[in-house]
């Protein structure tokens, strides 16, 4: 056999093994990847007390998620929960049903009655007890890459600031957000994911200030990774003290589709200019919100015709009221939305 067809058989050889190491390695992952992944995230917001639902739709059907959704963002509705026990739940139920899937867990419920008593020592507790109980019952790997990151279940600024150009130094709210964004993205090694809601009047704020609040941190500073704006509108009838309006959903596709200087969207006021120009690197999306009492009415209507043109364009998230139906009509109203 000459030197030339020794050479020749050699690089075919290794040539076959490359090959055949790429579809074993494809074919059985160490881990699972999200074979179903788009562009940008679909996220689908679901309660932590949802565990007992019927989430099969989520299962993988021909290398995709049936119901189009590549992440879960967990809710959780309480600030009494510190083991995280609802979650923990669910995430078990959510890797059984699709291991392909992204989570989002969720710290306690920061609001208006308890922001000024709930410390920044016991939401990183919290988080430690919810990553060991993940990691005890499915594993690190899970952890590590099952995963995505954490969401502030914070939906205002509820210390507005003083001054504008001191944040951390004027809002004690706000200087909480500064100090968990560095627990997560450097303790953690996870994303930091924020929903506020966009353009609400209450008694503590106008709607104007709720969205300068929103975008000084959006905007200019880099606590989260993603920012994602609830248009509030279709709670717009509910006894919460806390009213909007339809131009919200103006707003939001406005801020969605400026370009933020070239880091994807820009928070601005409902008329479309920008509040403040943007410097951080926060990806902007929106929120869709539903519920059995709107999904035929012109408030859903409104939604539709406003953000279904943009929602390939940025990660969107989905919310279905929770109280207002099961698990089964949440999810096929989300898939359809998200069938792009």
């Amino acid at each position: 056999m000459s030197f030339l067809t020794k050479v020749i058989i050699k690089k075919r050889i290794t040539a076959l093994l490359t090959v055949f190491t790429l579809v074993c390695v494809t074919a059985i992952p160490l881990f699972a990847t999200n074979v179903f992944a788009s562009t940008y995230q679909k996220m689908l917001v679901i309660a932590s007390s949802q565990y007992a639902y019927d989430f099969s739709n989520l299962k993988v059907v021909n290398g995709s998620c049936a119901s189009n959704i590549t992440d879960i963002v967990l809710e959780e509705l309480t600030a009494t929960d510190t083991t995280g026990t609802g979650q923990i739940n669910l995430i078990k139920a959510l890797y059984g049903i699709n291991p392909y899937l992204k989570i989002w867990v969720s710290l306690p419920s920061i609001n208006a009655n308890n922001y000024t008593s709930i410390t920044y020592a016991t939401l990183t507790t919290y988080l430690n007890t919810l990553k060991t109980g993940i990691t005890n019952s499915l594993g690190a790997t899970v952890w590590s890459n099952y995963i995505a990151g954490v969401y502030i279940n914070e939906e205002n600024v509820y210390g507005t600031p003083t001054n504008y150009s001191n944040l951390t130094g004027t809002s004690s709210d706000i200087l909480r957000m500064s100090q968990l964004s560095s627990y997560v993205k450097s303790t953690l090694g996870k994303k930091f994911l924020w929903i506020p809601y966009y353009g609400v009047t209450s008694a503590a704020q106008t709607a104007e200030v709720n969205v300068k609040n929103i975008a000084y941190i959006a905007n200019t500073t880099n606590y989260f990774d993603y920012v994602i704006l609830q248009p509030h509108y279709y709670n717009i009838t509910n006894a919460t003290g806390i009213t909007a309006s339809p131009t919200n959903l103006n707003g939001v596709a406005y801020s969605v589709q400026n370009s933020g200087n070239g880091t994807g969207g820009a928070i601005t006021y409902r008329d479309g200019s920008v509040v403040v120009a943007k410097t951080s690197s926060a990806r902007i999306g929106f929120e869709m919100e539903n519920s059995v009492n709107v999904s035929n009415s012109g408030t859903y209507s409104s939604y539709t015709s406003t953000l279904t043109p943009i929602r390939n364009a940025c990660p969107v998230a989905y919310y279905y009221d929770v109280t207002s139906n099961s698990g089964p009509n949440m999810l096929a109203a989300a898939a359809s939305f998200f069938n792009y």
